[in-house]
């Protein structure tokens, strides 16, 4: 990916670790990845960016949260949302 395609990325996701720090530690990163994994109606809406491989036992796509919804998220279930450093 281009710089330019990323930096743009970065502005609109967020990745599993800047959630954990938005949300002050908990969830946890860990907390976030089961979430995902079972699928819990609690769980943060997320995507996955790239193709999934065929024959793959472990999808290894990177993960990311729309900023707009995980901040609307946190706000409604209770966190206080931190600034995060640059």
């Amino acid at each position: 990916m281009g710089r330019e395609v990323m930096s743009k990325v970065t502005q609109l996701y967020y990745t599993p670790t800047q959630v954990s720090q938005l949300a002050g530690g908990s969830p946890t990163v860990k907390t976030l990845a089961k979430w995902r994994t079972l699928g819990t109606q609690s769980g943060l809406p997320f995507i996955k960016l790239g193709p999934k491989r065929e024959g793959c036992k472990n999808d290894n796509r990177r993960v990311l949260y729309p900023v707009k919804t995980t901040e609307r998220w946190l706000k409604a279930n209770g966190y206080q949302s931190r600034t995060l450093a640059a």
